[in-house]
């Protein structure tokens, strides 16, 4: 009888995981369609930066509401990139990077193996680019709204101690690690310019690996890789990669520096 039970549970689980897997590709198939099958032929890359935007702006206020309606809300968007180094551990690969703050001379030795702009940050305007911020503090998304305004614009170069911008090639996003509460309010507001300290190509992975809506698979032999992660940051992780190989099919390069990288 308790096998019975153990294969009735077992069945039930498989039956709601296969449910769940197609609902899932289902949503990331719309997006992929919305790029290939469009009815007007809109360019690829450009169709894929739209949507990237609206992606990204759909997980900062997500996390902002949560943020407000939860005390006890843990950082769901800063696991977004921590999943392509999950996946480059898995593979023993690593991305190349640049780093484009600005490093003492005698710093230089802690960046052994990476390269080194030596202009300094690179300098955009907040809403030029995607940016994935964490607002995680509901008192603090408020705050904001009201100190970053007309008398106070926000400058990534005053905030610059506190901003930690990173962007990603070919994703063609901006991670935030440092400053995610006033770049929300500035870019709510369409106020000031920000800065990028660094500049990381994860143009390695694309020949390894492609995301089929529910699962990372290794090309090679299609096996899933496994993430300890929710299915919901899998889930906007894989289609912000699968976006960002329409950019690097066409060899597409917001910066300049991502073309040598």
């Amino acid at each position: 009888m308790k096998n019975i039970f153990k294969n009735i549970i077992r069945d039930q689980f498989h039956a709601t995981e296969n449910h769940n897997s197609e609902e899932y590709k289902t949503r990331f198939h719309n997006y992929v369609n919305s790029v290939e099958y469009n009815n007007r032929e809109y360019d690829k890359v450009e169709s894929s930066k739209y949507l990237l935007s609206i992606i990204i702006e759909h997980l900062n206020f997500s996390e902002a509401i949560k943020s407000i309606e939860s005390t006890n809300h843990n950082l769901d968007n800063s696991f977004i990139e921590l999943i392509y180094h999950s996946i480059e551990n898995n593979l023993s690969l690593k991305h190349s990077s640049i780093i484009t703050d600005r490093v003492h001379e005698d710093d230089k030795v802690f960046y052994k193996g990476e390269e080194i702009h030596p202009e300094g940050p690179l300098k955009v305007k907040i809403n030029e680019l995607p940016i994935l911020v964490n607002p995680w503090n509901g008192d603090r998304v408020l705050d904001n709204m009201f100190t970053i305004n007309s008398d106070n614009i926000f400058d990534g170069d005053s905030y610059s101690w506190n901003i930690q911008n990173i962007y990603l090639y070919p994703m063609d996003i901006v991670v935030c690690q440092g400053g995610n509460h006033s770049q929300f309010a500035a870019r709510i507001k369409n106020q000031g310019k920000t800065l990028i300290k660094e500049v990381r190509n994860y143009s390695n992975l694309y020949n390894e690996i492609y995301f089929d809506g529910y699962d990372f698979r290794k090309k090679i032999n299609k096996s899933v890789i496994e993430l300890e992660y929710s299915r919901e940051q899998v889930f906007y992780s894989g289609v912000i990669f699968e976006l960002g190989r329409y950019i690097l099919d066409d060899k597409y390069h917001t910066f300049s520096l991502t073309k040598n990288s």
